[in-house]
């Protein structure tokens, strides 16, 4: 992708500012590749600059440039904006970086083929056919950038979700509740439970958390990070679903392992878990092999945070328990985020 950025006869310019933009801007200025603008969405122009580059408005860029290569620098799961993403790359030659929410490095041919072992055992155990496509399309986006791949193999969580077969006695279990959406997503698929245990640990997130869960019988929140054990991890305040790892304005949360939270906390063994742990997916699932062992609750397991957790986390649920079977699913997001594995 990058060498096709850099061979393109058109002037690069990026759609977006901020974070993502300031480490494409790293990876563009690493490769020689000129930065000719910056676009962003109508309501975020205003008279402002980034790296120095005024920002202008979509139509500020085609009226210079008319034809662009488009480098975007932000992701939405709104389908207003995909849809603006889409309508764009029909008009320009879009790009969209895929770059890890946590960690280091890129994924490039180079990379993949260091890797080609493990992928091609993971995508061989994969259940169904839907997965397997699911899973080319999610390679050929991380190696071209286009959109249409991304787009393609996008399902809603509604429909992904019933791979889990949701029933009326569930132990549900959700790890990175955040403001209570999954809660509220599990419990559109029955209306009884044995337990909800909902964990969250940054604050502000707990509160609403809190606030959704009220009317819920036998939901219990806890403002807790989730770990391989007990202890006191750092934790970013007022990063929405990207607090974890400590950048930020820094506070020390308490923690524990899936196993001591299902000892202490759950009446009964959890049938369901749901993980979405901003990267710290592998380190959790050490802290419930035993749970993972001894009760085999179904898992619903973010894939995206990494760039490897698309086969090292397959991989390491199957050691501990190969009775698994393992579907892959992506929720409409650009870029590659929400993309989860369903193991029943």
């Amino acid at each position: 992708m990058w060498q096709k950025i850099k061979d393109s006869p058109y002037p690069v310019v990026l759609y977006g500012t901020g974070n993502a933009a300031d480490r494409i801007i790293d990876q563009l200025e690493q490769r020689g590749i000129p930065i000719a603008g910056i676009f962003a969405s109508d309501g975020f122009v205003r008279d402002r600059t980034f790296h120095g580059i005024p920002v202008i408005s979509y139509d500020e860029a085609k009226a210079r440039f008319a034809k662009m290569t488009v480098v975007l620098c932000f992701g939405s799961h709104l389908p207003q904006v995909i849809d603006r993403f889409a309508a764009i790359d029909r008009e320009q030659e879009l790009y969209a970086p895929d770059l890890p929410v946590t960690g280091e490095g890129l994924f490039t041919e180079a990379y993949a083929q260091s890797c080609r072992a493990k992928m091609e055992k993971v995508r061989s155990l994969l259940a169904d056919e839907k997965s397997r496509q699911v899973w080319d399309d999610i390679m050929e986006y991380r190696l071209t950038g286009r959109l249409a791949p991304l787009l393609r193999c996008a399902t809603p969580d509604e429909e992904n979700w019933k791979l889990v077969c949701i029933g009326p006695d569930e132990t549900y279990l959700d790890l990175g509740a955040y403001t209570g959406d999954t809660v509220q997503l599990f419990c559109s698929f029955t209306d009884s439970w044995q337990q909800i245990v909902a964990v969250e640990p940054e604050s502000r997130n707990f509160r609403k958390l809190c606030r959704s869960a009220e009317t819920l019988s036998d939901c219990t929140c806890l403002q807790l990070a989730v770990s391989d054990g007990p202890g006191r991890l750092p934790f970013s305040k007022g990063l929405g679903r990207g607090g974890a790892g400590g950048k930020g304005k820094i506070t020390l949360v308490e923690a524990d392992s899936i196993d001591n939270i299902v000892k202490n906390d759950c009446r009964k063994p959890p049938t369901l878990i749901k993980f979405d742990l901003e990267g710290e997916e592998g380190r959790v699932l050490r802290g419930g092999a035993q749970v993972l062992r001894q009760y085999r609750p179904k898992l619903i397991l973010a894939a995206y945070h990494r760039i490897d957790d698309l086969w090292e986390l397959p991989l390491q649920v199957l050691a501990i328990n190969p009775s698994y079977r393992v579907y892959l699913r992506r929720s409409p997001c650009v870029p590659c985020w929400e993309s989860n594995f369903y193991m029943v």
